[in-house]
């Protein structure tokens, strides 16, 4: 009966560190998306700063 507890309960315990680590891994991919995201924003916010200041030297 006990190894039966243990087993069950063993189970249990894998489950939720395997639902943590794919909870860790989701966050991770949405970090790095988010970071992306912010530069690829930057980068579009430089280059129309840079063809404003092209057009004014025309």
């Amino acid at each position: 009966m006990t190894a039966v507890i243990a087993l069950i309960h063993g189970l249990i315990g894998s489950r939720r560190i395997a639902f943590a680590r794919q909870l860790e891994f989701e966050l991770s991919q949405f970090e790095e998306a988010r970071k992306k995201q912010e530069q690829d924003m930057k980068i579009t916010v430089m280059k129309e700063a840079e063809q404003g200041h092209s057009k004014k030297a025309f």
